[in-house]
């Protein structure tokens, strides 16, 4: 089964979740393109409970564009996994907390994705990724954490910095997805999120 045969997650689930305000992100922001996540056989759907030890590799994803004749199929994207609720969600003082930002992705068309009774379609990476990916590690004791993926279009010509962010574990946190992204020019499309806690709970 193709992966867009998974639905994408709705405006009022990331309100409800507290995603929308926590992020900073608009509250009228509509998902505009379906963002599929699924680490091994377990789909990322709108606050789908992992275990860490289930998500310590990178996940596969998979989306394209819904609009063809706005000339989407040219358009490169970035990727964003980040932790709003670190250390905790009652007390998120390092919060966000970038696991993971891998920019310059190239979907596959629409058509190769709707023709093809595979799941082995893959996304083109085109660069290194800006953060390479850490899986989630939940301090132990704390509630449910909210891994957030952010779906961004990048506009046509971007900058990117080989030395963009240290990627030092301690030198993650204090940062902000959003503010990032906007300083960049990135529109956000795609959102949808899993919640994970210490294994040990």
């Amino acid at each position: 089964m193709p992966l867009l045969g998974v639905s994408s997650v709705s405006n009022e689930t990331l309100k409800q979740a507290g995603i929308l305000d926590t992020l900073g992100i608009s509250s009228d922001f509509k998902p505009s393109v379906p963002l599929i996540i699924r680490y091994g056989d377990k789909f990322v759907q709108a606050g789908t409970k992992l275990k860490p030890s289930e998500t310590q590799r990178e996940p596969e994803l998979q989306f394209a564009p819904i609009d063809k004749d706005a000339g989407e199929s040219e358009t490169m994207y970035t990727i964003i996994l980040t932790d709003p609720d670190d250390p905790s969600r009652e007390d998120p003082r390092d919060a966000q907390y970038r696991h993971w930002l891998q920019q310059d992705i190239k979907p596959p068309s629409i058509e190769a994705l709707t023709s093809s009774n595979d799941d082995s379609i893959r996304l083109q990476m085109s660069s290194t990724a800006l953060t390479p990916y850490e899986g989630p590690y939940p301090p132990a004791k704390t509630s449910y954490h909210r891994y957030c993926f952010l779906l961004f279009a990048q506009p046509s010509t971007v900058a990117w910095s080989a030395n963009e962010f240290d990627n030092a574990q301690e030198a993650r946190g204090h940062w902000n997805a959003i503010q990032w992204a906007d300083a960049k020019g990135l529109r956000l499309v795609g959102a949808d999120y899993f919640l994970c806690q210490d294994d040990e709970q």
